[in-house]
Formats: C-alpha cells, sequence, structure tokens
C-alpha cells in the first residue's frame, strides 16, 4: 500500500493509502522486462539485454527510460511479427552496450527460424539460449539497429 501522511491521499476516504498506484507501476515494469525484454545487465546500464517474448502479439513500440548518471536516456524499440518473421528495431544508447536475443516467431519450433539478422546484414556468430537465439557479440554502436529472426 501507498500512503500520504493525515488521510490526503485522493480518494482515500481519508485512510492515507491507496493499492493503486503499486500496482500501475508493478504492470509497467513487468511490461518493459518481461514483454519487451529490456534489463540491466550491469550498473548503470553500461551493458543491458533485449530479450523481447511477445508470443503471438503482432506488434508493440516500447520507449523505456534508462537514467545514466546524470543523463536520462531511452531505449525505443519496436516489434513487428508473422507468421514467418519476427523484426526488432531498437536504439543503443552512447556508451552502453546491448546483449540482443530473439525467440521465433510465433507457433514456429525454434530449429525452423535458425538465423538472425543484424542491420538487415547476416549476423556473424550467434548462441541458442533455449527457444531464444543471441547475436554472439553485443551492439556497441550507438543508434538504431534492426535484427530479424525468421523461416
Amino acid at each position: 500500500m501507498e500512503t500520504w501522511p493525515s488521510g490526503t491521499a485522493p480518494g482515500s476516504g481519508g485512510t492515507g493509502g491507496t493499492w493503486s498506484h503499486p500496482w500501475c507501476a508493478g504492470a509497467n515494469s513487468a511490461i518493459i522486462r518481461l514483454l519487451v525484454g529490456v534489463q540491466p545487465i550491469e550498473l548503470g546500464w553500461e551493458r543491458w539485454i533485449v530479450a523481447p517474448q511477445p508470443s503471438s502479439l503482432p506488434a508493440f513500440n516500447a520507449t523505456v527510460p534508462l537514467v545514466r548518471g546524470d543523463a536520462s536516456v531511452q531505449v525505443v524499440a519496436s516489434l513487428v511479427q508473422t507468421a514467418a518473421m519476427l523484426q526488432l528495431s531498437f536504439t543503443v544508447p552512447e556508451g552502453t552496450a546491448a546483449k540482443v536475443c530473439l525467440p521465433p516467431p510465433h507457433g514456429l519450433q525454434a530449429a525452423d527460424a535458425p538465423t538472425l539478422t543484424l542491420d538487415h546484414k547476416a549476423a556473424g556468430k550467434t548462441v541458442a539460449d533455449g527457444r531464444m537465439l543471441c547475436l554472439g557479440e553485443d551492439v556497441t554502436t550507438a543508434g538504431q539497429h534492426v535484427v530479424g529472426r525468421s523461416k
């Protein structure tokens, strides 16, 4: 429960507390960490992972604010999925490194989508992690990137 002094919470009936803020913040956090798959790996977001879990969702757009020192930066991620292809566009903030992993498109087995592309070119080394296929090296170049996995 979130509380305010002297029963000043709006709509609290004078009790000073509400259940709505913790619920709202918890859902937002789960969407970013689990659906979009953006989470820090190292302190200060120097290294982070993007490993979306969209299930059958055909698309999403998300903006994830990061606090890096005194600066506020953001990761913008957009996913598009069809029966044969999953494509993720994302930004890498300056001074950070992104580990990138993609599941196969919904309904396909991991073996049916065995390769990744990075910025529309065949990715070099990849590493399988269950159903996820990860780039073998972190993406360190700041700016917009596109990773795809297809049949």
